[in-house]
């Protein structure tokens, strides 16, 4: 019998034309029916009926209807060669179908597709072109007839087609038409319906559409856009200025008394205040004439009879006699230069920390006053620069030995009496060093 059902889900089901199913044999041997030559006939006839209806993938059987695939796709295909071929993702993505390789000249080309085929109305083709055209041209593909190539209708003239440029053709059932011809070489003042003088001669110009800006002549070298002359570059009798982004910028001030113009950035200008001090110095002529306004004396360095640090509240230097200045009114010890002291000066001690091992040499940069502790056995060594230092020294419950090293002389002693204190005079001049320990209970 033949499959039976609807597409996709056809079925064959077995019969010796009068039982069916899976069990037909066992069926008829239940019935008592013998296995005869017509029972065995009827059921290889059933058989050959369905394979015979069977698509064979050697080409054997074809099919009679469309086959539709339920989704899935034919895979490991060979590329199409012929019109009547099934055709590969791969040769569409690639152009193939419908790229040809020019040859031929410039005026006679020829076009080479893979697979070949014959041209048809609608056929489009597209190559790049080997040269460039110079006259009346024909195409010929795959070896058949060279049929002229049109543009717009008529034939080429020359020019249209340009060495090295993409081109796409389409076939009208007749010749070929040019679809993206080289446009720039058929742009030309007849065509644009322009004199043939060496220069195009307009006597307005219409920018956009006829409603739109108009650019016409006013005399001897002046345009007028919409009937307002144009400012232009140079030469031009009064209007010789062309226009600029900064004077536009400039126009855009708006004045004030007392301000002056000044550019912001490229093209931008804004306006700060020009107050009467600063033109009185801006008149000056020369370097001594400033100083002069400025009160700053006529020698070769500015004299200021005092200077204020910060605003006229803030502290105020000035000059107390022959290289001395004061600050605030009181007189400034200055490094290098011989001077008496008026007045004592308070000093705060610097903490030393608590030393209990390693070799302690004080610094004079930490201050001339210092106190430390004895938290163990170490070492006093004196300072590496010529100074004058007080230490003092407190024993805590670990004191240890102190040993001196490097000193000079050493006078008095440490104990490790716990809570004993000690004031240390170090005094290094001249590379000579003096450690003078004084027990303070």
């Amino acid at each position: 019998m033949p499959f039976t059902g609807s597409a996709p889900s056809k079925v064959y089901t077995r019969t010796d034309g009068v039982r069916t199913g899976a069990a037909v044999n066992v069926t008829a041997d239940g019935l008592g029916v013998n296995n005869t030559a017509a029972l065995a006939d009827a059921r290889e006839n059933d058989m050959a009926t369905a394979i015979s209806s069977l698509w064979l993938r050697d080409g054997g059987n074809q099919p009679s209807a469309d086959l539709p695939l339920n989704t899935f796709k034919f895979t490991g295909m060979g590329a199409g060669s012929a019109r009547t071929d099934s055709v590969r993702l791969g040769q569409i993505q690639d152009g193939n179908l419908i790229y040809a390789e020019a040859g031929g000249t410039a005026n006679a080309i020829t076009l080479t597709t893979s697979p070949t085929f014959s041209p048809s109305e609608g056929t489009m083709i597209l190559f790049f072109a080997e040269a460039d055209n110079s006259s009346t041209t024909t195409v010929a593909l795959n070896g058949g007839s060279a049929l002229a190539l049109q543009v717009g209708g008529s034939a080429c003239a020359g020019g249209e087609v340009n060495d090295g440029q993409a081109h796409i053709i389409m076939h009208d059932g007749t010749q070929w038409q040019l679809v993206n011809p080289y446009w720039s070489a058929l742009i030309t003042r007849a065509s644009l319906g322009l004199a043939t003088s060496d220069s195009p001669q307009f006597t307005a110009i219409n920018l956009g559409h006829a409603s739109d800006t108009t650019i016409t002549r006013v005399s001897a070298g002046v345009i007028a856009v919409e009937g307002s002359n144009v400012l232009l570059a140079s030469g031009l009798g009064s209007v010789t200025q062309a226009y600029d982004a900064e004077l536009a910028a400039f126009a855009g001030l708006t004045s004030a008394a007392d301000k002056i113009g000044y550019f912001t950035g490229s093209g931008t200008m804004g306006t700060t205040d020009f107050t009467s001090t600063a033109r009185s110095i801006l008149d000056d002529t020369s370097v001594g004439a400033v100083r002069t306004t400025l009160g700053v004396g006529t020698g070769d360095s500015p004299q200021f009879t005092a200077i204020e640090l910060g605003n006229a509240s803030d502290t105020t230097i000035s000059r107390s006699g022959a290289g001395r200045l004061a600050v605030e009114g009181k007189d400034a010890l200055l490094k290098g230069v011989t001077d008496t002291l008026t007045t004592g000066y308070n000093a705060a001690e610097s903490d030393a920390g608590t030393k209990s091992s390693g070799t302690f040499t004080p610094d004079p940069a930490s201050g001339n006053f210092q106190k430390a502790v004895n938290g163990g056995a170490h070492t006093l060594a004196p300072p590496a620069t010529t100074c004058s230092i007080v230490v003092q020294y407190t024993n805590n419950g670990s004191a240890g030995a102190v040993t001196t090293s490097g000193f000079t002389r050493v006078t008095g002693a440490f104990t490790t009496t716990s809570g004993d204190d000690f004031m240390c005079y170090i005094i290094r001049n001249n590379g000579f060093s003096h450690l003078n320990i004084v027990a303070l209970q």
